[in-house]
């Protein structure tokens, strides 16, 4: 039998600070899911003493605390937690997330069915603002171009082929996103269980302010200089037209702007009950919807919309809105022909 299937799954748990959260996740997690667990391994990253006198009171089984004498960053927290780890599916966990019943369970099931998924993570209230039943399924996972590293079960052989985090980006912030890139285009792909449900206090282990802002600021730009077309918004405008009756190519071309780390904003006039990526967020409206992009747009510079596609059955208005918002801000738009091909609007 498969050793993936029996084997105990170690757990690597980064941590900085914030003592009460970081005492509730473990011991949330010994609590609900101590049936799949083998070590804990929580790798201090130079926390003050709070913290770590916390840490060294814990009396839990297979628990393995490491003081680090200074902060190298999340990423290269992870990274050096799994090396302590031995089992060849590793949990990662942040110390900011609680659980509340067994979550571990279907993450398992799901990487025991598709040997071509390199991590799932749990969803939660992280993903309150999203209806996940509207999004493509595989191996019971909802499909997504990204990875959410709160919390995660990684394939440690995909972890470790792709060169795991990277500790260029420091102290925190795009390493999930420079992964993700990573993953995708050695033939991954990463999932989030609908099933599994773990609470995430966002924020909660990092916290906010200038400095923060300012680290966010450098690693974006890092990681916009490695993958420009991560840093690509698509807007598609629609009639009707549902992602099953886009011409198979332009589905092949979405499923590459996505792979590539691209958003897509999708207008439609009709409800879409079918959308291909957790990255595609699929809003109601016409002209009005439109006018509202448009505004949303201006007001937000670092995410415009650098793509715009008009499928052939939007109506007349919105295609004239489009084509002039286009032309006034020197972008190319497609029009898509439904069950026929892309080309350039004229």
């Amino acid at each position: 039998m498969n050793r993936v299937e029996n084997e105990a799954i170690d757990v690597a748990i980064p941590v900085y600070n914030a003592p009460e959260l970081t005492r509730r996740c473990i011991e949330s997690l010994y609590r609900h899911a101590s049936a799949r667990i083998g070590h804990v391994h929580v790798y201090d990253n130079a926390s003050g003493q709070e913290t770590r006198d916390m840490l060294d009171g814990l009396r839990l089984p297979k628990l393995i605390i490491h003081h680090a004498p200074q902060n190298t960053g999340f990423g290269d927290a992870v990274n050096r937690a799994v090396e302590r780890t031995r089992s060849e599916l590793v949990l990662v966990l942040n110390s900011d997330v609680e659980a509340s019943s067994d979550f571990v369970s279907p993450l398992l099931a799901a990487l025991r069915q598709d040997a071509k998924l390199a991590v799932v993570t749990p969803a939660g209230n992280t993903f309150g603002g999203y209806d996940l039943r509207r999004y493509a399924l595989r191996s019971e996972c909802v499909v997504t171009h990204n990875l959410y590293a709160y919390a995660f079960l990684v394939r440690r052989a995909a972890f470790d082929a792709v060169g795991r985090f990277d500790p260029a980006f420091g102290l925190g912030y795009f390493e999930d996103s420079d992964l993700s890139r990573k993953l995708l285009r050695a033939g991954w792909w990463i999932g989030i269980h609908p099933e599994s449900n773990l609470y995430h206090a966002i924020h909660g282990s990092f916290g906010k302010g200038a400095a923060v802002s300012e680290l966010m600021g450098r690693n974006r730009e890092l990681y916009g200089q490695r993958y420009p077309e991560a840093m690509r918004n698509l807007l598609l405008v629609s009639g009707r037209t549902s992602l099953q009756e886009l011409p198979a190519e332009v589905r092949r071309e979405l499923d590459a702007f996505l792979a590539g780390g691209g958003a897509v904003r999708w207008l439609t006039r009709a409800p879409l009950r079918y959308l291909p990526s957790l990255e595609v967020r699929a809003t109601r409206g016409g002209m009005v919807g439109l006018a509202r992009m448009i505004q949303r747009d201006r007001s937000r510079e670092r995410r415009r919309f650098t793509d715009l596609w008009l499928t052939s059955d939007a109506s007349a208005a919105v295609r004239l809105g489009l084509r002039a918002w286009a032309r006034a801000g020197s972008r190319t738009l497609r029009r898509i022909e439904a069950g026929g091909h892309a080309t350039a609007a004229p």
